[in-house]
Formats: structure tokens, C-alpha cells, sequence
């Protein structure tokens, strides 16, 4: 199965396209791309050339957001289920490119995705965390 959406804002044109292959076992493995154009440069952009934010300002937003959506706000969670949340977030939200690439930009907010296990487990689906820029 392929998913797919175009988002627009002044000067980008964003595309998400999310794929789901089932190949036997308990469920199917999601992949998400996405690819961020800028109309005015005529070329790719990535997010800290379309949104202006640093990589450290990100990974500081997201892994905020992402802390109180599947840590703090979740008063059933083990010590170590905590622990293990925690450790996922700050390496999959650590301030470095690749943890940046899967966006899109709708107006003046971009959406910033992380595929399921990358920092939660499969039950929990894609996470989004979305933020006004500029």
C-alpha cells in the first residue's frame, strides 16, 4: 500500500509518501519519504534552509514535544519503560541531519515525522511533531 499528500506553502512544495509492505509475521513495515522543493531556488531543500530553525533548536522542540506526549503524560508507564522511551527519543532526536529528513511543510508549519520503533513502539503509529516557523 502507498499513501501519499502534497502540502504547499509561498515558496515550497512538500510531498509525503508513506509505503506499507507486509511480508508475514505480526504486522507490515511502514517506510515514510518525504521531499521538500523550493520554487523560488528551483531546487531540494532541507529543513533548516525551508524553516530557518537550527538542528539544535529542533531536536530541543521535538524531543520537548515528544517527552509529554509519550513519557510525562503517561502515568502507567514502568521505570523502565520510561527509561526505554527516553533513550529512544534522545537518539533518534539528536541534533544531526538524518534525524531531520522526513518533513513537510503546510503554510507556515512543518511536520516532522518519525517512523513506528524509531522512538516508540509500533502500537504507538507514526509520530508527528508539528511547529510554526518564520
Amino acid at each position: 500500500l502507498v499513501d501519499s499528500f502534497v502540502t504547499y506553502s509561498d515558496q515550497y512544495i512538500s510531498v509525503y509518501l508513506e509505503t506499507y509492505i507486509f511480508n508475514g509475521g505480526a504486522h507490515g513495515n511502514i517506510s515514510i519519504q518525504t521531499f521538500c522543493y523550493d520554487t523560488q531556488k528551483n531546487a531540494f531543500s532541507n529543513i533548516r534552509e525551508a524553516t530557518g530553525f537550527s538542528y539544535k533548536d529542533l531536536s530541543e522542540k521535538c524531543k520537548e514535544t515528544l517527552i509529554e506526549r509519550l513519557v510525562s503524560s503517561d502515568s502507567s508507564l514502568t521505570k523502565v519503560q520510561k527509561e526505554t522511551f527516553l533513550e529512544s527519543i534522545n537518539t533518534e532526536v539528536f541534533p544531526q541531519a538524518s534525524n531531520f529528513e522526513r518533513f513537510t511543510l503546510d503554510k507556515n508549519i512543518v511536520n516532522i515525522y518519525y517512523e513506528p520503533y524509531s522512538v516508540a513502539p509500533y502500537s504507538y503509529g507514526i509520530q508527528v511533531v508539528s511547529y510554526k516557523f518564520k
